[in-house]
């Protein structure tokens, strides 16, 4: 099957660097310090090239779950448990008994947690003649104040996330090895996410 010339060059890069010549931006910084509670996003691109070079997505997810839940100071949850546990204080709030104040302050709670900063981890996996690649990236977007303004143009913008982490590697190993190291190395994203929130909360001033 024919490769688009962006993939080959794609993949000339990953054979010809180092993994950590792609890593950007991870490390120690302000914008991890007071940060109590992430979710994060899990994607898996259909491989590019072939049939042959997949990842294991229960494996994957099992995986990454074991890693979130070994973090006991920074709260990590997945997605979609996120996304029900808003559900359930956004109908707390509305409970017809509580006092203005406290519906206020319950709103505010659901509101926050509904827009906690998330990791969103991306696969794309590539299929060669030599083996398989796979470039793995992952970001850290936190939402802003709302109604910040476009510069020069002053429109509003709806709904603003920042990126404030963010790592990737670039991965060539033989199929039969290819899906267990492509999730040790989101392990390891994980994990070093964690080292850098723990970092944050310490050396930073």
């Amino acid at each position: 099957m024919l490769i688009p010339t962006r993939k080959v060059l794609w993949l000339c890069l990953l054979v010809f660097l180092p993994p950590s010549a792609m890593a950007a931006k991870d490390g120690p910084n302000i914008y991890l310090k007071g940060i109590k509670i992430i979710s994060y996003s899990l994607l898996v691109e259909k491989t590019v090239g072939g049939e042959e070079c997949n990842i294991d997505q229960k494996n994957l997810e099992t995986s990454i779950l074991f890693v979130a839940n070994q973090s006991t100071k920074l709260k990590i949850v997945p997605f979609n448990r996120r996304l029900d546990r808003s559900i359930e204080l956004f109908d707390q709030s509305n409970v017809p008994s509580l006092s203005s104040a406290d519906k206020e302050a319950a709103k505010k709670a659901a509101h926050d947690y509904n827009l906690m900063p998330t990791l969103f981890i991306n696969i794309m996996p590539l299929q060669t003649q030599v083996g398989c690649a796979a470039e793995v990236s992952a970001k850290l977007d936190a939402y802003i104040e709302e109604n910040p303004r476009m510069i020069p143009t002053q429109v509003v913008v709806s709904g603003p996330m920042i990126e404030i982490w963010a790592a990737g590697y670039g991965l060539v190993y033989p199929q039969q090895t290819f899906s267990d190291q492509t999730i040790n190395t989101v392990e390891q994203i994980m994990k070093q996410l964690v080292n850098d929130w723990n970092a944050s909360q310490y050396g930073i001033p």
